[in-house]
């Protein structure tokens, strides 16, 4: 029967380990953030080609003009501004990578820069092992 307290958790972990570990989890974050480019790249290139599709089926039986709304634009441009809401039927939409979805660059290299830190201050030490708050420090980026 597991006890009723919160127990600390003491454990040592070689400081060495830790640091091996901690440039594997480096590696992967760039490798992570090389696919992501190229995941955004693709989907830019896939969006592009999706909205060209529909402004091709205009007018074609699979769109049905659903409102029509338009305005002028402000007193300082001229013009107006027009637009149209359809509903669709056959239409699939792209999906989006999931690594799009779940990443962003910028969480990637955030990650990646907290994780040379890390590295940085571990190789000025010189203990064999490391304290267990410090490893909960980076345990997640691991």
């Amino acid at each position: 029967m597991a006890s009723k307290g919160t127990n600390a958790l003491n454990v040592k972990v070689k400081r060495v380990a830790l640091i091996e570990a901690l440039h594997l989890a480096v590696k992967n974050r760039e490798t992570r953030k090389t696919e992501h480019a190229k995941a955004q790249k693709d989907w830019e290139k896939t969006e592009k080609d999706f909205r060209a599709s529909l402004i091709a089926l205009v007018g074609t039986k699979k769109l049905t003009l659903k409102e029509t709304n338009y305005r002028e634009r402000g007193y300082r441009t001229e013009g107006a501004e027009v637009e149209f809401t359809f509903s669709m039927t056959g239409v699939t939409f792209p999906e989006q990578p999931e690594i799009l979805r779940t990443w962003s660059e910028w969480q990637i290299s955030q990650e990646i820069t907290e994780i040379k830190n890390a590295l940085a201050i571990l190789g000025m030490s010189d203990e064999e092992y490391v304290s267990t708050s410090t490893y909960k420090g980076v345990a997640q980026y691991l």
